[in-house]
C-alpha cells in the first residue's frame, strides 16, 4: 500500500497519510480518526500526529479545545502493555448513556464525535516499541464507522485495518524521528545526492566528479547539510540521514 515503484523516490510523508486514508475509503468507511503519540520513558518525546476526514468544525472545536487527552478511544491505551498490544471495541452514540454515569469526562467528547458522524463506529488501539531507541513507545488510536449499522462492517475490516495502521507507523518512523530531536529542515533534492555519496565514503573530489559539480559547490551542499541538520561533523550528518529517512 506504502511502497514506490522500483527506481521512484520514497513516498513522502503526506503521500504515506494520502495513501492510507484512500486504503479506509476504499474499505467502505465513511470517517475515521487516527492520532499517534509517542512517548520516551514517562515524558512525551514527540508532539501528536492526527489525520481524520471528520467535519472540518467538529476538529476545529477538538483542537481548539484540547479534547485528545479526553476521547474515549485514546484513553483506552492505558490497558495497554508489552503482553498486549492491541485492543479493538465499540463505541457511538448509543455509549453516552453509560459513560455519562461512569467517565464523566469522555462523554461529552464522544456526544460531540458522534453528533458529527460517528454515530456506530470501532475503535482500534495500539502500542509498539521504536526500533533503535530503548524505551520509546508509540501509541495509536483509530475510530473507524459512521452512520449506525456501519459498526459491524468496521468490524469485519478491523484486521485489514490494523495491518494498514502498523504498516503506517512503519513509514513513519522517519518523521518521528525528526520531531523527537526537534529537527524540522528538509533536505534538497542534491543535498540529499550528497548526503547519499557521502554515505557510499566518496571523497569530495570523487562526489564532485560523480554530480559533475565544482568541489566549492561539494563543500556548499556539505556544509547545508550539517547546518540543517544541526550535525557536528559529516558522519553524524549520515546517521542522522539513515534515522529520517533521507537515505
Amino acid at each position: 500500500m506504502f511502497e514506490s515503484r522500483a527506481g521512484e523516490a520514497k513516498l513522502t510523508f503526506d503521500e504515506v497519510l494520502d495513501a492510507y486514508a484512500a486504503f479506509i475509503n476504499a474499505s467502505g468507511i465513511e470517517y475515521y480518526n487516527f492520532g499517534l503519540v509517542e512517548l520516551g520513558g514517562a515524558e512525551e518525546s514527540a508532539p501528536d500526529l492526527f489525520a481524520s476526514n471528520m467535519p472540518e468544525y467538529w476538529l476545529e472545536e477538538y483542537n481548539a479545545a484540547g479534547l485528545a487527552a479526553d476521547d474515549y478511544v485514546a484513553r483506552q491505551v492505558e490497558a495497554l502493555s508489552e503482553t498486549r498490544s492491541y485492543s479493538s471495541f465499540g463505541f457511538g452514540d448509543w455509549l453516552v448513556p453509560q459513560l455519562e454515569g461512569q467517565d464523566l469526562v469522555s462523554a461529552p467528547v464522544l456526544r460531540g464525535c458522534a453528533d458529527a458522524g460517528l454515530k456506530d463506529a470501532v475503535g482500534l488501539v495500539g502500542r509498539t516499541a521504536v526500533r533503535g531507541r530503548e524505551g520509546t513507545v508509540q501509541y495509536f488510536g483509530l475510530g473507524l464507522g459512521g452512520d449506525h449499522g456501519s459498526r459491524a462492517h468496521a468490524q469485519d475490516m478491523s484486521c485489514d485495518l490494523l495491518v494498514a495502521t502498523f504498516a503506517l507507523i512503519e513509514h513513519l518512523h522517519p518523521r518521528l524521528a525528526m520531531h523527537a530531536d526537534r529537527c524540522f529542515s528538509s533536505l534538497s533534492p542534491r543535498e540529499k545526492d550528497v548526503l547519499g555519496a557521502l554515505s557510499q565514503g566518496l571523497r569530495r573530489d570523487r562526489i564532485a566528479e560523480r554530480l559533475s559539480i565544482a568541489l566549492p559547490t561539494v563543500d556548499h551542499h556539505c556544509a547545508n547539510i550539517r547546518r540543517k541538520l544541526d550535525a557536528p561533523t559529516l558522519a553524524a550528518a549520515v546517521a542522522m540521514g539513515y534515522r529520517y529517512g533521507f537515505l
